[in-house]
């Protein structure tokens, strides 16, 4: 298993701090090391990346003019941020990647 967006953690690159962030790197690194990690994928950063840079115009409207020494305001700001954040969807193409990807691993527990 591996393309683009979605990693096997079994398979060397995913490893990688960049490509996996830094929960992904770690499973895979246990993973690699032999230890009891149940099967399990990654979702690779710069799916996130993308995701995020279709929104940065809306997110960097909700943060524009922010008064950081007020906390009402940075509380405001961070719960506008965090639910644009949260709406955010997968291309059809990934989605079906990472539906695979977890179909593959069948019915038992999974990282």
């Amino acid at each position: 298993m591996a393309s683009s967006d979605v990693v096997g953690l079994q398979e060397p690159e995913a490893q990688a701090l960049a490509l996996s962030g830094a929960k992904g790197a770690n499973l895979a690194r246990m993973t690699s090391a032999g230890l009891p990690v149940p099967g399990g994928f990654i979702v690779a950063t710069s799916v996130f990346k993308a995701m995020v840079s279709a929104r940065t115009s809306v997110l960097e409207d909700a943060l524009r003019g922010l008064d950081y020494e007020d906390a009402e305001a940075l509380d405001k700001a961070s719960q506008a941020a965090r639910s644009i954040i949260s709406r955010l969807t997968l291309s059809p193409e990934t989605r079906l990647t990472v539906e695979t990807a977890y179909a593959s691993l069948g019915n038992g527990k999974v990282s």
